[in-house]
C-alpha cells in the first residue's frame, strides 16, 4: 500500500525530470542552430549566400534543415532573418531569431503544455566587410 502511495509521484517526479532535460536540450540546440546561421549571414558562407550575396531563400532553407536535423520541425514563419540590422547598442548585424513550440512527449505529466511551450532562440554577429 505504501509503495502505490509513493510509486506514483516518483514516477512524475521523474519523467517530469527527464522531459525538462529534454526541452532544456532542444532549447540549447536551437540556441547553437541561430548562432550558426547568424555567423553564416554575416560572413557570407555558401550556405547562407549566392555568388558572394546574401540569399533569404538559402538561409532559411539552412535554417530549417538545422532545425529538422535536431528533431524540431519549423516554418517558414517561425524564422525570422535580418541583415544590417541592430541587436541592443550595436549596428550592421546578422539577427536570427527563431520561434518554436516543444510539444512534451510525456502529455500526463505535462497537461499544461497540451499546446506546446512556446521557446525563441536568437542571436547576432556582425556583418563583414566584403570588399565589393
Amino acid at each position: 500500500m505504501e509503495f502505490t502511495i509513493i510509486l506514483i509521484p516518483f514516477i512524475l517526479l521523474t519523467f517530469g525530470t527527464v522531459e525538462y532535460g529534454r526541452i532544456s536540450w532542444i532549447r540549447e540546440q536551437m540556441n547553437d542552430v541561430a548562432i550558426t546561421v547568424a555567423r553564416c549571414m554575416g560572413v557570407l558562407q555558401s550556405a547562407c549566400a549566392v555568388d558572394g550575396q546574401y540569399s533569404q531563400e538559402k538561409t532559411v532553407a539552412l535554417v530549417a534543415s538545422m532545425a529538422r536535423a535536431r528533431s524540431v520541425p519549423l516554418a517558414a514563419d517561425n524564422i525570422e532573418l535580418n541583415r544590417g540590422t541592430g541587436c541592443g547598442a550595436a549596428a550592421d548585424l546578422s539577427e536570427v531569431r527563431i520561434d518554436f513550440s516543444i510539444v512534451s512527449t510525456v502529455p500526463i505529466v505535462m497537461t499544461l503544455l497540451s499546446g506546446g511551450l512556446p521557446l525563441s532562440a536568437n542571436a547576432c554577429f556582425p556583418n563583414q566587410d566584403t570588399g565589393n
